[in-house]
C-alpha cells in the first residue's frame, strides 16, 4: 500500500465516522456527545491524511460543529477568541520581518563563527546553545530550522563532512533535538506551548501569561534540555574536524537599518513579555501589536507586498484545533470520557494518572503533529484531574511530556525540514531518535511531576 492510498483510506474513515455518529451508536453519551466524538476521529484522520492542508481542515472543525453537532456558534469558534491564537498572527508577522531582513541568518551565521568547532561534540554544543537563544525570538520550530539549517550545512561542508556520514548524522539530529528540547522553556518557544497554555486557559477561564508558563513548565524543560544535551553528547562520535581557514569566520558587515529595527522590535517584546506580571497585558496582544508595527511606515521594516508571506496557516490551525476542545467540553464529550477513564483506572494514585495520560499523549503523538494531538487529548486528562480534586495543569504538563519527543520526522512538522535536506537517512534518523526518545518517555514525565507535585 503506497502514501497516496494511505491518505485515502484515513479520510473515508473520518467521513465514516461522520456517518456513523449521526447513528448515535455509543452508549452513554449524548447525540452532541457521539458527534463529537465523531467530528474528533475526522479532524485526527484528516489532519493525518493532509488531503486538505492542515489550517483548512481546521477551518471545517467549528463549520461542523455548528452544522453537523448543533453548537452555538460562539463556542464552535471558541478557538479564535482565546489570546494565544492572535498570538500567532502577530509571531508570524514578527517572524516575516526576522526572516525578510535576513537578521535570524546573521545572528545564526554570527553565532557559529564565534565558536572554533573541532568535532562533532562543538556542534552539539552549539545546536543546543542556538536553540535556548533562539527559543523567545522565534515562536516557529519551523522559522528556527529555517534559519539554522543552510548555516549548518554550509559549516559541515566547510569542515568536510559529507552527507549521511555518521559526523552529518549526528550534526543533524543534534540540531532537531536541541532545538526541540529548549523550545518548550518559554511560552513563544513554539506553537505547540501556545496551544497547549490556550486550553490550559480555556478550561479554567484564565488566560496564561508568559512569566506564568515560564515559573509552570520553565524548570522540567530546562532540566531535559540539560539531560538530552549530555545524553548526546556523550554518545557522538568523537572525530576531529581539519582546521578551519581565517576565511571561514569573516567578520559580517554592520547591521543594516532594518535590522537594526527588527532587533529593537524583539528585543522590546521579550522585556514586555517577561514582565507581564507588571503591566497585565497578555502576550498575544503585545505580539500582534509588534507584528502590526513591524508593516508600519517608517518605523517598520515590511510593507504591503510582504502580507503574502505571512504564515496565516499557524493562525488558522490553531483556531481550528482549539475549537475543537472548545466543541469537546461543550458537548460533554470530555466529561463522559474522563468518567470513563476513571471508571477503567479505579483508585490509581496520581502519580500513575499522570504516567498514563502522558504515555496516551505519546501514543497518540506518533500518528498526529503536537497541535493536534494537544487538542485531541488534552481537554480530556485536564478534565480527568479536575475530577480527581487535582490541579488541571497536571493535564497540560502531561501533553508537554507526550509530545516533547520524536522518532520519525514526520510527528514534527519542522523535523521535515531537516529530514528532507538529505543529510539524514530515514535509517540512521530513527536509530538516533530512539535512542534520546526512549529515555524521554520515563524523564521528561518524571521531571515535570517532580516539579508541579
Amino acid at each position: 500500500m503506497n502514501g497516496s492510498e494511505t491518505r485515502y483510506i484515513l479520510a473515508a474513515v473520518g467521513v465514516l465516522a461522520l456517518i456513523l455518529g449521526g447513528l448515535e451508536l455509543v452508549p452513554g453519551l449524548t447525540p452532541q456527545g457521539n458527534r463529537a466524538l465523531a467530528l474528533t476521529i475526522f479532524a485526527a484522520t484528516w489532519w493525518v491524511a493532509e488531503l486538505l492542508p492542515g489550517p483548512l481542515t481546521s477551518l471545517l472543525i467549528p463549520i461542523l460543529g455548528i452544522v453537523y453537532i448543533g453548537i452555538d456558534t460562539p463556542t464552535a469558534l471558541g478557538g479564535f477568541t482565546v489570546p494565544p491564537v492572535w498570538f500567532f498572527l502577530g509571531a508570524s508577522m514578527m517572524m516575516t520581518a526576522v526572516m525578510e531582513t535576513g537578521l535570524g541568518e546573521r545572528i545564526g551565521t554570527r553565532i557559529s563563527t564565534s565558536i572554533r568547532i573541532t568535532q562533532v561534540r562543538t556542534l552539539v554544543a552549539m545546536s543546543f546553545l542556538l536553540g535556548v537563544l533562539f527559543s523567545p525570538v522565534l515562536p516557529s520550530l519551523v522559522g528556527k530550522y529555517f534559519v539554522l539549517l543552510p548555516i549548518y550545512i554550509g559549516l559541515l561542508k566547510k569542515l568536510g563532512v559529507e552527507p549521511k556520514s555518521k559526523e552529518a548524522v549526528w550534526a543533524m539530529m543534534s540540531l532537531a533535538i536541541g532545538l526541540r528540547t529548549s523550545s518548550i522553556m518559554v511560552l513563544n518557544g513554539d506553537t505547540l506551548n501556545i496551544v497547549v497554555a490556550g486550553l490550559l486557559g480555556l478550561q479554567r477561564g484564565q488566560p496564561v501569561s508568559w512569566s506564568e508558563y515560564l515559573v509552570t513548565f520553565g524548570a522540567p524543560a530546562i532540566a531535559w534540555t540539560l539531560f538530552s544535551f549530555g545524553l548526546i553528547a556523550v554518545l557522538s562520535p568523537r572525530t576531529r574536524f581539519r582546521e578551519q581557514t581565517p576565511t571561514q569566520a569573516e567578520k559580517p558587515p554592520p547591521l543594516t537599518s532594518k535590522e537594526r529595527r527588527v532587533l529593537y522590535l524583539l528585543i522590546g517584546g521579550i522585556l514586555l513579555w517577561a514582565l507581564d506580571f507588571t503591566h497585565g497585558i497578555d502576550p498575544a496582544w503585545i505580539a500582534l501589536f509588534l507584528g502590526i508595527i513591524s508593516f508600519a511606515p517608517r518605523i517598520g521594516v515590511l510593507d504591503a507586498k510582504h502580507l503574502a508571506k505571512v504564515d496565516y496557516g499557524l493562525f488558522l490551525y490553531a483556531g481550528g484545533a482549539i475549537s475543537l476542545a472548545s466543541i469537546l467540553i461543550s458537548s460533554g464529550l470530555a466529561a463522559s470520557l474522563s468518567k470513563s477513564l476513571q471508571s477503567i483506572a479505579g483508585d490509581l494514585d496520581l502519580f500513575t494518572g499522570f504516567f498514563l495520560f502522558s504515555i496516551m499523549t505519546s501514543i497518540v503523538h506518533l500518528g498526529m503533529t503536537g497541535i493536534a494531538t494537544a487538542s485531541t487529548v488534552q481537554p480530556i486528562s485536564m478534565q480527568f484531574f479536575s475530577s480527581t480534586g487535582a490541579n488541571p495543569v497536571l493535564g497540560a504538563a502531561a501533553t508537554l511530556a507526550g509530545n516533547g519527543w520524536f522518532i520519525f520526522p514526520y510527528q514534527l512538522i519542522p523535523t521535515l525540514v531537516i529530514y528532507r535536506a538529505g543529510w539524514v537517512s530515514m535509517r540512521d534518523w530513527i536509530k538516533v531518535a530512539a535512542i534520546w526518545s526512549l529515555p524521554s518517555l520515563v524523564v521528561l514525565p518524571l521531571f515535570y511531576y517532580a516539579w508541579l507535585v
